[in-house]
């Protein structure tokens, strides 16, 4: 198959350099060169907030971006620009390990190093060295010079904990997740939640942890294979994974939204959960209990003549969620005869 370009009123052109570069670059950091390259944007001053919101980017992101292009020789400030203004400064303050504020000064564009430039730093500060080496390991790559530059950014520009990035490193390989540029995405999802110190990561990290384990279940239950879950699927996860329901009741959930409205609803079996929490059901003993109490009781209550409500979530959950539990326990002690 050949393909020609139809160039229509006009032509945006990337040095030759940029092709070389390609392995190493994000998504964004490409829409903002082509952006910038286009229509001749560069002949007036850049307004961040304006690429930033016909990109659908982040301004931290254009910025980075536009910061990564410099580093790689690629875009260059006008000279003239540069003596018209100084140099912008921004201050980020974070809580330190003692609970005491850190004050660190980010300068406008993150710093990027050329391959002398590294070797001053980690000649200067061995630990530098050390700390790549360590990400390379726990990420099993060994980085590229710019992806050195983007693992230095996080310590050098965002001011984060050698000790921070390698627990992050270590979260992004047991997920399978082990390039630079989605480290250094997730990176800068998490500073702009807060999270900078090491205690408030260990927290996000054990959060998503037990999120995933969660997610694992319900793909699994609800046949949702490897598709992505939508905004409100992630809602009931996210809900699922704060109350720490655990896996048992959820499947038992599950089948209750089975008998009851034939398919795996998610938003039936958030309804099932949420009335469990309520009654303070934290078992799965803990909800058969309250399952077979419900019975007695309606039993009761009809014998005496009188009229008994039914509730949807206790009758549905005993069609099957009990009598399994029951031949589960029967199996077992059969087996458990049996052994001896």
């Amino acid at each position: 198959m050949r393909l020609k370009v139809e160039y229509g009123d006009g032509v945006t052109v990337l040095p030759e350099k940029v092709a070389s570069l390609l392995p190493g670059v994000t998504c964004s950091e490409l829409s903002v060169l082509i952006y910038l390259l286009s229509q001749n944007r560069l002949k007036d001053e850049i307004d961040i907030s304006s690429v930033a919101g016909e990109l659908k980017l982040e301004e931290s992101a254009v910025n980075a971006a536009i910061g990564f292009w410099r580093g790689a020789g690629i875009l260059c400030e006008d000279e003239r620009e540069t003596k018209q203004r100084g140099a912008k400064v921004t201050v980020k303050e974070t809580k330190g390990k003692n609970g005491g504020v850190v004050t660190t000064v980010i300068s406008g564009d993150i710093p990027h190093y050329t391959g002398e430039e590294i070797e001053r730093l980690f000649s200067a500060e061995p630990m530098l060295g050390a700390y790549i080496d360590e990400c390379q390991k726990i990420l099993g790559r060994i980085f590229t010079p710019l992806e050195i530059n983007k693992m230095l950014s996080l310590r050098e520009y965002y001011g984060l904990d050698c000790e921070y990035v390698l627990l992050l490193c270590s979260y992004c390989s047991q997920i399978d997740k082990r390039s630079v540029p989605y480290v250094e995405k997730t990176a800068k999802s998490f500073i702009d939640e807060g999270v900078t110190a090491i205690a408030a990561l260990e927290e996000k990290l054990e959060f998503l942890r037990r999120f995933h384990s969660v997610e694992g279940l319900v793909r699994k239950l609800c046949g949702l294979k490897s598709r992505a879950l939508t905004a409100k699927e992630k809602k009931f996860v996210e809900r699922w994974t704060e109350l720490d329901i655990s896996p048992d009741i959820i499947e038992i959930a599950y089948e209750v939204a089975v008998n009851n409205t034939g398919s795996a609803s998610m938003p039936y079996m958030n309804r099932v959960l949420s009335n469990w929490i309520d009654s303070g059901y934290k078992s799965s003993e803990e909800v058969f209990a309250g399952i077979e109490a419900y019975r007695k009781k309606k039993e009761q209550k009809e014998k005496e003549g009188g009229s008994f409500d039914t509730d949807e979530f206790f009758e549905s959950a005993l069609k099957r969620s009990l009598e399994r539990h029951l031949r589960e326990v029967e199996e077992e002690a059969g087996n458990t005869e049996g052994a001896t």
